[in-house]
């Protein structure tokens, strides 16, 4: 996860997901790698978590990414206030 403030009264996140990359090409590709796959389906409660759009419409692995980056917010709401 990357996060950018730069003294603004925002952040920014970009999340991303570990794939597995073609060996062929070494392009990636839309299959989750297997310790990512591993995470997304504990962290999601199990479930289909094979591919990376498997994981951008599971609600439950949305709303949980939404509650790390929701604390980590008020981490650093509370570091930048002390």
């Amino acid at each position: 996860m990357i996060v950018v403030g730069d003294r603004r009264k925002f952040l920014s996140c970009l999340l991303t997901l570990r794939v597995e990359v073609d060996p062929a090409t070494q392009h990636p590709t839309d299959r989750l790698d297997p310790a990512t796959r591993e995470w997304a389906q504990k962290v999601a409660g199990g479930g289909k978590m094979e591919t990376v759009e498997d994981a951008r419409y599971n609600n439950a692995l949305f709303l949980k990414l939404f509650e790390y980056v929701y604390k980590l917010s008020c981490v650093i709401e509370t570091r930048k206030r002390s």
